[in-house]
């Protein structure tokens, strides 16, 4: 092999070497609830009536993880009484990054000032997600 193919063989090394950069993989999702696609499994009426009023709020809602969608929020949600104290009956959700795992949004209300429907105990943590989601005022 020649001179000549030698440097025709490391320019075109070089070449392939420097084509461009590289994306860097972040492990942050998105800032806020609504850049998540929020997943919702349909187990019972009070995750039907959530899934319908954060859509009804302009939210992506799906009732299953879908791979290479995109950043996505997984719901937990679960009541809970503790025992020695006279709290009452809570009712917690948490928005969870399929990803990473991180909670993205969390709300608690109390179940005992509610009446006993699903519906009405879904608007309630909706509306405590979005407060609770939203960015503090600029100062």
């Amino acid at each position: 092999m020649g001179l000549r193919a030698h440097g025709c063989a490391i320019a075109l090394v070089l070449g392939a070497c420097s084509t461009g950069r590289q994306q860097t993989l972040t492990t942050a999702g998105p800032g806020t609830l609504r850049g998540y696609v929020l997943v919702v499994p349909l187990r019972d009426a009070l995750d039907t009536a959530l899934a319908d009023l954060l859509r009804r709020r302009g939210f992506r809602v799906w009732s299953r993880v879908r791979g290479g969608s995109g950043p996505a929020a997984a719901l937990v949600s679960f009541n809970f009484r503790d025992a020695s104290s006279e709290s009452g009956r809570w009712l917690h959700a948490r928005f969870f990054d399929t990803r990473t795992g991180a909670v993205v949004a969390a709300a608690s209300v109390p179940l005992d000032t509610l009446p006993n429907d699903p519906r009405r105990h879904a608007q309630a943590l909706v509306q405590a997600l979005l407060v609770e989601a939203a960015p503090p005022p600029p100062f």
